[in-house]
């Protein structure tokens, strides 16, 4: 909590998973990935946060918001439109 604090973060949970227990549960690859996880513990949506490989702050208005979405569509108990799209960013390297 202490390091969201120092980065002007405020999540409401911090799931730490030094051994990859849960990244391979959910088949993560590559980091970021985005889960949106509906009540009953299914999979509502994996991938991308949006549809830019990009860490400009200019190309944000231009992404469709691909997890924004999907967790807005879980809240409102509508079907996630994508429910899976290819996340981008660096490859996660498990220890064996």
């Amino acid at each position: 909590m202490r390091l969201s604090a120092q980065r002007g973060a405020a999540p409401a949970h911090v799931l730490l998973d030094p051994q990859g227990k849960i990244g391979r549960l959910y088949g993560a690859s590559v980091t970021p990935t985005m889960f949106v996880i509906r009540a009953d513990g299914t999979v509502a949506y994996a991938g991308a946060a949006d549809s830019i490989s990009s860490a400009r702050a200019a190309d944000l208005e231009k992404a469709e918001p691909y997890a924004r979405d999907a967790l807005r569509a879980v809240l409102d108990g509508r079907p996630v439109a994508q429910p899976r799209t290819r996340a981008y960013g660096r490859v996660i390297r498990y220890e064996s």
